[in-house]
C-alpha cells in the first residue's frame, strides 16, 4: 500500500495542529479539513480498487457516503495521530462502525501518550495496511452457493488475523449470507466447523439450514 503524502499546501495547517482537539476532524466547516479528507479518501481508494480494506466488499463508487477514511488508532484515544498518514486508511462505513474507538494497539491505553507513531507491525494486534499483507493473515474464501455466486467468507490463520477479524466483525457475513438471520456470525461459523469436522458437508444448503434448526431447537 503506497502512503498517503501531504500536500505542500496543507502542511501548514496540519502542522499547525494543536494534536488534541481530534473533533477538528468532523468540522464540516474548515475547508481544509474537508480537503484533507478527500484528498485521502480519493488516494487510498485509487490504491484499494474501490475495495474496504477490512471486509474486502467492493463498492463500486468513489462517493464519500460510501466510504469513511479511518484513524486506525482511534482519533479519540490518539488524538495527536489525527493527520498522520501512516494512521489514514479507507473503509466502508459498516467496518467503521464496527471497529469504532477499540485500540489495537498490543499496549493498550498506556500507549495512548506517546509521541511517535509505532513503526512497526508488532504494534498493532490487528493487520496495518502498511506493515502487513492481508493475505497472510486473513483468506478470502468462496461461498460457493447459488445465492450468492460471487460472495465470499474471510477466514483468519494467525492471531493478528483473528483479531482484525473480531474488532471489525467480519463474521457479520456469515449471519447475514449463510441464511441464518436469528444468529450470530461466530455461530454460524461454529457450526459449519462442526458440520464439516463431522464428516456431512456434502449436505445441501437446505438440508444443514434444517440440521441446524433441529441443534437450535433442541438447546
Amino acid at each position: 500500500m503506497e502512503i498517503f503524502l501531504i500536500p505542500t499546501e496543507l502542511k501548514p495547517f496540519v502542522d499547525s495542529y494543536d494534536n488534541i482537539n481530534y473533533q477538528l476532524w468532523n468540522d464540516e466547516e474548515n475547508n481544509n479539513v474537508k480537503n484533507f479528507r478527500s484528498l485521502v479518501r480519493n488516494h487510498y481508494l485509487l490504491d484499494q480498487k474501490l475495495t474496504c480494506f477490512y471486509c474486502k466488499q467492493y463498492i463500486f463508487s468513489t462517493n464519500g457516503l460510501h466510504w469513511q477514511v479511518e484513524h486506525i488508532l482511534p482519533k479519540s484515544l490518539f488524538p495527536q495521530f489525527l493527520f498522520d498518514p501512516k494512521n489514514l486508511i479507507v473503509i466502508c462505513p459498516d467496518c467503521n462502525r464496527e471497529k469504532g474507538d477499540q485500540n489495537p494497539h498490543v499496549n493498550g491505553d498506556r500507549a495512548c501518550s506517546q509521541s511517535k507513531y509505532p513503526r512497526t507491525s508488532g504494534r498493532f494486534k490487528i493487520i496495518h495496511p502498511l506493515y502487513d499483507t492481508y493475505g497472510d493473515h486473513i483468506e478470502r474464501v468462496p461461498a460457493n452457493h447459488c445465492d450468492y455466486p460471487d460472495h465470499y467468507f474471510l477466514k483468519a490463520h494467525t492471531p493478528k488475523g483473528k483479531a482484525t477479524v473480531k474488532m471489525c466483525d467480519l463474521n457479520r457475513f456469515y449471519q447475514e449470507f449463510a441464511g441464518y438471520q436469528d444468529m450470530k456470525g461466530k455461530q454460524v461459523a461454529s457450526l459449519d466447523e462442526f458440520i464439516e469436522e463431522n464428516g456431512i458437508n456434502l449436505l445441501t444448503r437446505e438440508q444443514k439450514m434444517g440440521l441446524v434448526q433441529k441443534i437450535m431447537e433442541s438447546m
